[in-house]
């Protein structure tokens, strides 16, 4: 048996522990980079830490969504229907790697449905801090429909098997509408 006294003094040791974790995770979301390191802190009090058992689907393609995920340890599966019933893995992501940031940032239906295969992910649980951070910072808008933008083509060109003149126009042509549709969805 082990045996552990809680003091305010732990409590307070554990919760700058798993702030500091949050912030190195936060710290691998490409898309997060236009924050500063103040601006992550504020929002790591927005975070919660959920686990998931093999096979549960957190996020299912189609579903309307408010949050975003970063994996803390394990994998899951991207997989997106074609037709129904018929699901193609598309991408397999770890420790590290996030996903539901499009849901998150312009109010967009789930593209894909993710699969846990293990792991904890970190979760968005209240996504209204996004608009104060754009509110201080207008770059972040435009930094984040690019980033955006990269990661939904390099998803397409997976899915429709696109050359790379077409993945860059597309990237351009989407970075364009993914700033419309963040600065409609919070107002900016």
């Amino acid at each position: 048996m082990h045996l552990k006294e809680i003091t305010a003094e732990s409590k307070r040791l554990e919760r700058e522990q798993a702030i500091a974790e949050t912030l190195a995770l936060m710290g691998k979301v490409d898309f997060l980079s236009p924050l500063s390191q103040e601006e992550r802190r504020k929002l790591v009090e927005t975070i919660g830490m959920k686990t998931y058992a093999a096979g549960e689907c957190p996020v299912r393609q189609g579903d309307a969504g408010d949050s975003f995920y970063i994996i803390k340890k394990g994998s899951v599966e991207v997989i997106v229907e074609k037709a129904p019933g018929e699901g193609v893995v598309v991408a397999t992501l770890g420790p590290g790697n996030f996903f539901g940031e499009m849901s998150l940032l312009t109010g967009a239906v789930r593209t894909a449905s993710i699969f846990r295969e293990g792991g904890r992910r970190v979760r968005s649980d209240r996504p209204g801090k996004f608009p104060e951070h754009a509110d201080h910072n207008p770059s972040i808008a435009e930094s984040l429909s690019r980033i955006l933008a990269e990661r939904q083509a390099g998803l397409a060109a997976q899915r429709e098997k696109l050359d790379s003149a077409t993945l860059e126009r597309r990237k351009r042509d989407e970075s364009g509408k993914l700033l419309h549709n963040i600065r409609e969805f919070f107002g900016l």
